[in-house]
């Protein structure tokens, strides 16, 4: 109760395999197939969880 999540599924074409850049930010799929990124938050709640992004 109380905790706030953020999941951030990271979906490719290829083996879903990633490495994160020299940047230290960017992602990249290690066999440079396409890819999409997306993310939602949520509160966990006593009752129910709270969806803040659809």
């Amino acid at each position: 109760e109380g905790l706030v999540l953020a999941v951030e599924p990271f979906l490719t074409t290829g083996k879903g395999r990633i490495v994160e850049k020299k940047d230290g930010w960017s992602l990249q799929t290690i066999d440079k197939t396409i890819a999409a990124q997306f993310e939602h938050t949520i509160i966990v709640t006593k009752n129910e969880p709270i969806i803040l992004t659809l």
